[in-house]
């Protein structure tokens, strides 16, 4: 049969429902742990996946539920994916069709580590499937809320502004993207080069979690956003605070005026210079554009220990949960 749709897509997520996740494509299976739960679920994208062969042989209300974890804890922090569609009561997995979970317009997957077949009332969990492992996730939201990007200063003399000096590792962050980094001991910071294939208009973004953060959460994320103005030709990187989900407010410009009310305190996806004793730690080295192929490369160097509060450390000998994406400039 068909797929059978869950839901409503709310308006932020119809707007993203196209974007690259990480986790798009992904497949995982659904643990049994009490009323003979089973099921693949794939995600589609930001906002929708589908569960085929699905079961459930109780008519108890429940939800697909997102959490960090299928700990005790992290499920009673979790939240409904979708309020208005429930798991269907099947109890035969040959005969249901898929299932299509569209998510609610305030949730995003990139929030969540396992998708739960849970009972919020009884605060019981019925079983869960695995998203991909958490160390990274796309800012696909910031495409929406980033405003326009400033010019970032070169560097001169700095041994790594030489585009034919290779950096010491690399990371597929996903197809046709990808990241080169090497710690400059010596200066204490981590040189990093971002290499999309994208057009010419999209940005690059790449940083670290909070370091409290159970999975790799956006909100409260040191993130350097990277990329070749269209026009212009010139390079930019470009040390952003993401606080919430919404477009900067009530910061300060690096002159020290008041963006709107003066208070001082900014709110939102904010260039950590226009916060009240922020700084732009982010240097960029070079960057450089190639049209023919449409590939857009820019390294910058950063700090490793925070020079302000909304700078998180970056141990190299320690495990980082990592958050990166790509999406057009405002």
């Amino acid at each position: 049969g068909g797929i059978v749709d869950g839901g409503e897509v709310g308006g932020l997520c119809r707007r993203h429902r196209d974007a690259d996740v990480s986790v798009a494509g992904s497949s995982s299976e659904f643990s049994t742990l009490f009323h003979d739960v089973g099921g693949t679920l794939t995600v589609e994208d930001g906002c929708s996946f589908v569960v085929r062969n699905f079961t459930y042989d109780s008519d108890m209300r429940v939800y697909w539920w997102g959490a960090a974890s299928d700990s005790v804890a992290d499920l009673r922090a979790g939240f409904p994916l979708s309020r208005a569609a429930h798991p269907p009561q099947r109890l035969n997995a040959t005969d249901s069709a898929p299932v299509r979970v569209l998510l609610d317009d305030d949730v995003w997957l990139e929030q969540a580590a396992v998708v739960c077949v849970y009972c919020a009332e009884m605060h019981a969990n019925f079983g869960c499937a695995e998203l991909e492992p958490r160390n990274h996730t796309l800012l696909a939201w910031l495409a929406d809320t980033l405003g326009p990007v400033p010019d970032g200063a070169g560097a001169g003399g700095d041994p790594y502004a030489d585009p034919g000096r290779r950096l010491a590792n690399c990371v597929e962050l996903f197809d046709d993207y990808q990241a080169q980094y090497e710690v400059d001991w010596e200066r204490g910071e981590v040189v990093v080069q971002l290499q999309a294939n994208i057009p010419a208009h999209y940005w690059m973004g790449f940083g670290v979690a909070a370091p409290d953060a159970s999975f790799s959460a956006m909100v409260d994320a040191d993130v350097t956003i990277a990329g070749v103005h269209e026009f212009e030709g010139s390079a930019f990187a470009i040390d952003f605070a993401l606080t919430v989900k919404s477009q900067c407010t009530g910061g300060v410009t690096v002159a020290g005026e008041p963006l709107d009310d003066g208070a001082g305190v900014g709110a939102g996806v904010c260039g950590d210079a226009t916060l009240d004793g922020g700084t732009n730690d982010a240097v960029l080295l070079f960057g450089s554009r190639d049209e023919d192929n449409d590939v857009t490369t820019v390294r910058f160097r950063r700090p490793l220990a925070p020079t302000d509060a909304n700078d998180h450390a970056i141990d190299p000998a320690a495990f980082t949960r990592l958050v990166f994406g790509l999406g057009p400039l405002s």
